[in-house]
C-alpha cells in the first residue's frame, strides 16, 4: 500500500508552475507518463497521488520531489546546493513489507536518492518477491540486524554499524531478525529513478 501525499499542495504548485513556465495539460502529460485527465483532477483536487506517481512527476518535470511535497516551495540559490531534511519530514510511502522515508531529496538534477527504511518483514511472516531493478545499492545498519536475501549468494546477517554494496539488477529482499524493527540507511543510483519507487512498492 502506498501512501497519498497532500494533493491538494501538488495540484496547486503545479497549476502555478504551468502557468510560470507556459506549459499545457498535454504537455506535462508527455513529459511525466502521467494522463492529461490525471493531472487534470489533481490541479482541481478531485485525485490524490502516490508517492510513484509524485517521483514521476518531479522527475518529468526534471524537478525535486520536494517541490511538490515540502511545506514551502523549494528555492535553490544560483550557484550553491544543499538539501536539508528534518527529522521525520522526509516524504514518505510504505511497501508491504518496508516503511521508507526520503531524506536530502532537495536538489534538481540530484543522481542519488537517499532512503531511511524500516524493515517490517520478519521471518514468521510470508517473504515478498525479489525486487530488482538497475544500478546499485549501499545499506548501513542503523540498528538491529537483518537478513540479506540475494539470487546469486547465500543470505547473509548483518548488524548495527554493518555495510553492504551489491548490484541490484540482481533479485533482493530484507528480512528483520531483531525486534524491534531494523532500521538502514539506503543509498541508490538515481539513473533509474522513479523507476526504482515502483519497484520498491510492492
Amino acid at each position: 500500500m502506498t501512501t497519498s501525499l497532500a494533493h491538494g499542495t501538488i495540484g496547486a504548485r503545479l497549476k502555478a508552475l504551468r502557468k510560470r513556465e507556459g506549459w499545457t495539460l498535454t504537455e506535462v502529460a508527455a513529459r511525466t507518463g502521467i494522463s492529461q485527465g490525471t493531472l487534470s483532477k489533481l490541479e482541481n483536487g478531485l485525485t490524490k497521488l502516490n508517492f510513484s506517481s509524485v517521483v514521476k512527476l518531479a522527475s518529468g518535470l526534471n524537478l525535486p520531489v520536494t517541490a511538490f511535497t515540502s511545506p514551502e516551495p523549494h528555492v535553490e540559490a544560483s550557484g550553491s546546493r544543499r538539501a536539508v531534511t528534518r527529522a521525520g519530514t522526509g516524504p514518505r510511502f510504505q511497501a508491504q513489507d518496508i516503511e521508507y522515508e526520503v531524506l536530502a531529496d532537495g536538489l534538481a538534477g540530484m543522481n542519488k536518492v537517499f532512503l531511511r527504511a524500516r524493515i517490517k518483514q520478519h521471518p514468521d511472516r510470508e517473504l515478498v518477491e525479489f525486487r530488482r531493478h538497475p544500478g546499485q545499492e549501499f545499506i548501513y545498519v542503523l540498528s538491529g540486524e537483518f537478513e540479506l536475501q540475494t539470487e546469486a549468494y547465500a543470505p547473509i546477517r548483518l548488524r548495527e554499524g554493518d555495510s553492504v554494496v551489491f548490484d541490484s539488477s540482481m533479485g533482493h529482499r530484507y528480512i528483520s531478525i531483531s525486534e524491534p524493527d531494523t532500521i538502514l540507511l539506503i543509498e541508490m543510483e538515481v539513473a533509474s529513478y522513479p523507476t526504482v519507487i515502483e519497484d520498491l512498492i510492492i
